[in-house]
Parts: structure tokens; C-alpha cells; sequence
């Protein structure tokens, strides 16, 4: 699927980029502008790393406020030894949803293993397993994961 992605977003980025490099609002909605979040994926699926930061980068142009397109800018960065741009990413994919532990695990691994810096990364260790039990929780405590189990067993 990536790679069928990939083929298409070689004709489609294009185009889009150039309607949406524009300062003016075409009055697109923002699940199509979110698109372009998709071919971030499909490069970063690739291990095309350059590419996938730069189309980040126009996705975070076009909606600022959405977390992960900084988490897969950060994960380009990362890849591309950009350590302390990835870093700043992902603090801003945390302050735009503090509930996001991908993001506090992958500030781990740079805390820890690239800058340096083990009380940073317990500390984000330590987030990122609370939010993960928290997720689980909720999970186990909604109606529909209730009515999924067969006998108290799932």
C-alpha cells in the first residue's frame, strides 16, 4: 500500500503543494488538507526521509495545530540525524496534545541514547507509561469493550 501510495503522491504532492503553497485560503476543508499528512506517512513508509520532512513541513503549514504531522517531522529528523529539530518537534506535538505517549517515547530514545540525558528520558519514560495505562483503562471501561467480551473472557 505504501508503495502505491508513494507512486501516487509523485504526481498528486506536486499539484497540491502548488495550490497550497499559496498565502491565500482556497476554502479547503481541513480532512482534505489533512491528506497531505498521508503522503508524510508514505515517504517516511519508504525510508525517504528528505522528502518526508519536507512534505511535514507543508503539512504543518497547512494545519499548524495538528500533532502529527510535528511527530512525523520529528521522525524524519530523527532519522536524519537532526537531533535537536526532532527534539523541538516532538515538544511541539506534545504541547499541541499532551496525551500523546509516542511522542514522550520517542523523546526517550533521543533523551537517553542521543543527547545524553537519563533524568529527561525517566521522565518522559514515566508519562509515556501512565498515558499508555490510562489508554488501556479507558479502553477496558467503555461499553463497547464490555459488550466484546465472551463469558468475562475476551
Amino acid at each position: 500500500m505504501a508503495s502505491r501510495l508513494g507512486d501516487l503522491s509523485d504526481c498528486w504532492l506536486p499539484l497540491m503543494a502548488a495550490f497550497w503553497s499559496r498565502d491565500q485560503d482556497l476554502g479547503w476543508p481541513p480532512q482534505l488538507r489533512r491528506l497531505d499528512a498521508l503522503w508524510v506517512l508514505s515517504y517516511l513508509l519508504r525510508r525517504e526521509n528528505q522528502r518526508a520532512a519536507e512534505a511535514a513541513l507543508r503539512s504543518i503549514g497547512l494545519l499548524y495545530q495538528h500533532p502529527m504531522a510535528h511527530y512525523r517531522l520529528a521522525v524524519a529528523l530523527h532519522r536524519m540525524d537532526r537531533i535537536l529539530p526532532a527534539v523541538e518537534a516532538l515538544q511541539v506535538a506534545i504541547s499541541l496534545n499532551p496525551n500523546f505517549p509516542e511522542a514522550h517515547q520517542r523523546l526517550v530514545a533521543l533523551y537517553r541514547n542521543r543527547l545524553g540525558d537519563p533524568d529527561k528520558a525517566a521522565e518522559h519514560r514515566k508519562l509515556a507509561a501512565e498515558m499508555r495505562l490510562a489508554r488501556r483503562r479507558a479502553v477496558a471501561a467503555s461499553p463497547r469493550y464490555q459488550s466484546s467480551r465472551v463469558g468475562g473472557q475476551l
